[in-house]
């Protein structure tokens, strides 16, 4: 190989190399979990939620999706009392997730949170989330 072909390979192998370790970056730190409220859920339980429970890193976008045709809230707390972590707006008020609609969180601090519907109180899962 030629001096001139040795150098352009071995540019292109170092800006490959480059993109993919940013890549690899981006996928460590930027994932979405997706959470569904599963059809039927005003009567179910610990179900009502798919999947439950779910698994998340600090920094992850979590999205709960309304695939019931009820109108749903998520809120984090335990036993029909709210801790306002995510869920609730300003005036303490549930955020309402109509059908087909969402709700996002993005944790700041591992642990566990257990969540529940304010509308449907029954409905409990829990979001158990890791470092970065």
């Amino acid at each position: 190989m030629n001096r001139k072909a040795t150098t352009l390979a071995a540019g292109i192998a170092a800006i490959l190399a480059t993109a993919a370790f940013a890549l690899a970056g981006q996928a460590a730190y930027a994932a979405n979990v997706n959470i569904d409220i599963v059809p039927g859920a005003s009567t179910k339980t610990n179900d009502a939620f798919s999947s439950n429970p779910a698994e998340a890193h600090v920094g992850d976008t979590v999205v709960w999706t309304n695939k019931d045709g009820a109108l749903h809230t998520v809120e984090s707390g335990s036993s029909g009392a709210p801790d306002g972590k995510f869920g609730t707006k300003p005036d303490k008020s549930p955020e309402l997730i109509p059908p087909g609609k969402t709700l996002e969180f993005k944790p700041t601090q591992a642990g566990d949170y257990p969540y529940f519907c304010s509308l449907h109180p029954a409905m409990v899962g829990t979001l158990k989330v890791t470092g970065s």
